[in-house]
């Protein structure tokens, strides 16, 4: 071998042993677990969110591939076995992953709901069906107002893609309990609030999605969102940003610029529906890479604190989370021992009698079934009387060709009962199929309250009281038409000849 070959086998040999020592080293640097928040479950079971990552040029990505061979947890220094914890991944495929979002659009520069409606069409179509939620709700934020546009839960049977209809089929009109002039996180905070009342763990992933910007505020509104932001925080809702706007106006353009929200979320700042996509993405996958495990603590410490430190193995690689405190769970309130009074023992209860005569107590039955019976027809005899009274039926005057001089009439043209006069003794008269009506019609077509008849010295009107056809001498009328003698009033199928009292 010359002395060339030597050389090169040499420089080869030292440049792999580099490589692979620098390989190593950032192997071993490349991997990131964080714990995300930790409480108690029971007296003798904690449950913690945990996020593993992988770090390459400054950027994280999320492992979602790790198993429960994967972790290894360790409670004040003793490593739990495989059987005391479990694993559970929230992952967008299961149907039901334990996950609450609120998503909020800010439509700054839109200044109709119609277009709110319209930008929000544009982003539900590319990226809701990507994301899959036990509790899903969409508010919208537009001339100062937060208007809920659609939400769906877990006692429903909706599903992501029946809200994204919802949202795009552009919907007419709201309810007034949808639209507020609260800031649109305390809107997002009341949701949470009754989605705890309808089963939500305070364990499951909750996270509020902050699409558009919001312009400065008067101090009472931000006061109002920094309190409402507060309560978000002690439920552990995970607040991420993404922000529209151009380079000029980035600064001013943060939503939440708290440390701790920032902190516990993520912030976008994007100039267009692309990059918009681009960072939903990103928040979808970091979403779907938190795990959940549930550990046992030692027996017969509910009193007790612990520390608990999470470790991870990933192809051969060892990272460890840092230590964290599970406080002692709340003492339980002592019940105090009520003293009661004495009860006295009631009097013992008298013995039945059996029925000695069955045929007087026979004859009391039907007397009072008679009794009840007479008085049911005394009502209804009345009724009738107070009917005919106020003029409900309608008149027959058998025998004669025409009505009364002195007052005016209606001959019926029609049906059954062609050829009777019914007498308008009436200035004001309602026709109909109700009994409350002055002139009742039972005919195909009537309804129940039809028309009027106003009737004013030598003057007389018709008006027409529903959405029903109603014609005077053969044209629809819609409200109210001037009639005389001799004008054909048509309801349904029934015609009447007005009449004035004219032979």
């Amino acid at each position: 071998m010359t002395k060339t070959q030597t050389f090169l086998s040499k420089a080869l040999y030292s440049s792999l042993c580099i490589s692979f020592a620098t390989f190593h080293s950032i192997e071993a640097a490349q991997r990131e677990l964080h714990v995300s928040h930790v409480e108690r479950d029971g007296d003798n079971h904690v449950k913690m969110r945990v996020q593993a990552y992988e770090i390459e040029q400054d950027k994280k990505y999320p492992l979602a591939t790790l198993t429960k061979d994967s972790f290894e947890v360790i409670i004040n220094g003793d490593r739990k076995n495989k059987t005391n914890f479990s694993l559970q991944l929230f992952s967008s495929e299961r149907r039901a992953n334990g996950r609450a979002v609120v998503w909020i659009y800010d439509a700054t520069g839109v200044k109709t709901v119609r277009g709110l409606t319209r930008s929000l069409r544009t982003l539900t179509s590319q990226d809701f069906p990507n994301f899959t939620a036990d509790y899903t709700s969409v508010f919208g934020v537009a001339r100062g107002k937060t208007i809920e546009r659609g939400s769906i839960d877990a006692r429903k049977t909706d599903t992501i893609l029946s809200l994204q209809r919802k949202l795009s089929g552009n919907p007419k009109g709201l309810k007034p309990s949808d639209v507020t002039r609260d800031p649109s996180l305390c809107a997002a905070l009341s949701k949470f609030q009754d989605w705890n009342r309808y089963g939500l763990k305070s364990t499951d992933q909750k996270a509020i999605f902050l699409l558009g910007g919001s312009d400065s505020h008067s101090r009472e509104y931000l006061a109002r969102q920094n309190d409402c932001v507060q309560k978000l925080n002690q439920m552990n809702v995970a607040i991420h940003q993404v922000i529209f706007a151009s380079e000029k106006r980035l600064q001013r353009r943060i939503w939440v610029d708290q440390e701790q929200v920032i902190k516990n979320g993520s912030l976008f700042r994007v100039i267009d529906l692309a990059g918009a996509s681009r960072a939903l993405a990103t928040l979808q996958s970091l979403l779907d890479s938190e795990y959940e495990i549930s550990a046992q603590l030692p027996s017969e410490s509910a009193a007790l604190a612990h520390h608990i430190v999470v470790n991870g193995h990933y192809h051969g690689d060892r990272f460890s989370s840092s230590s964290i405190v599970v406080p002692a769970a709340a003492p339980k309130p002592k019940v105090q021992a009520t003293r009661f009074a004495k009860v006295q023992p009631a009097n013992a209860p008298q013995k039945l009698v059996a029925v000695q005569n069955a045929a007087q107590l026979a004859l009391e039955g039907w007397i009072e079934w008679l009794l009840t019976s007479f008085l049911i027809g005394l009502v209804v005899m009345f009724r009738h009387i107070n009917r005919v009274k106020s003029q409900l039926y309608l008149y027959s005057n058998e025998g004669k060709t025409s009505c009364s001089e002195d007052l005016p009439c209606l001959l019926v043209l029609s049906g059954k009962h062609r050829g009777k006069h019914i007498q308008l003794q009436k200035t004001s008269c309602v026709l109909g199929r109700s009994w409350n009506c002055d002139v009742r019609l039972n005919s195909h077509g009537v309804l129940w309250r039809h028309g009027r008849i106003e009737i004013s010295g030598d003057k007389a009107i018709v008006e027409n009281l529903t959405q029903g056809q109603l014609l005077v001498n053969g044209r629809a009328i819609k409200k109210i038409r001037a009639i005389g003698h001799g004008s054909v009033i048509q309801l349904g199928e029934l015609q009447l000849l007005f009449q004035c009292g004219e032979s």
